[in-house]
């Protein structure tokens, strides 16, 4: 659901904070989760 993607980003920004022996490593990246959830939603944003 939408506010279930929110919700997971809002975590993912404030939760996760990887070491820098993650960051250096092939793990796929915050960025990367994060656009792909992005490009999931179906409802486009309004206009601020």
């Amino acid at each position: 659901s939408q506010s279930l993607r929110c919700d997971l980003i809002r975590y993912i920004c404030g939760v996760v904070h990887p070491s820098n022996e993650v960051l250096s490593s092939d793990i796929l990246p915050r960025w990367a989760i994060i656009g792909w959830l992005l490009t999931t939603c179906t409802t486009p944003s309004s206009p601020v």
